[in-house]
């Protein structure tokens, strides 16, 4: 099993990047193993674990005017009942529109996490030490 984090438009690019990955890696003398938890890269001495993970850009929610529009009628919906005095009315977590703070979008920016780059290191100086 591969652990790779990826949007789906980045697919074929991935695709492509792991398949010259791997020829690289049996270039080296390593076999792509399915065993285990993970994928990793073996020589029959030594393990690398393999990964790759799609940087993510975080930026802050820009209310859409849908969202503004929702957010405008609950408050007047709000204003009437208490105009009302309608002690009664209990609200329901879902009437409070809440925007996200945050937006989140792929990068394209596609990386091996460092704990395989650790292994990678410890397995060169093995193989040429």
């Amino acid at each position: 099993m591969f652990d790779v984090e990826i949007a789906p438009d980045s697919i074929d690019r991935i695709e492509l990047s792991l398949n010259r990955i791997v020829t690289a890696a049996q270039v080296q003398g390593f076999e792509l193993s399915g065993k285990g938890e993970r994928a990793a890269f073996t020589d029959g001495k030594v393990i690398v674990p393999f990964n790759l993970k799609e940087a993510i850009k975080r930026s802050q929610h820009e209310p859409t005017p849908e969202e503004l529009a929702k957010e405008e009628k609950e408050r007047k919906r709000r204003e009437r009942r208490w105009a009302r005095n309608d002690w009664d009315y209990v609200p329901s977590f879902s009437s409070f529109g809440h925007s996200p703070e945050w937006d989140y979008a792929p990068t394209g920016k596609v990386s091996l996490p460092s704990a395989s780059l650790a292994w990678t290191r410890r397995a060169h100086r093995t193989r040429s030490g």
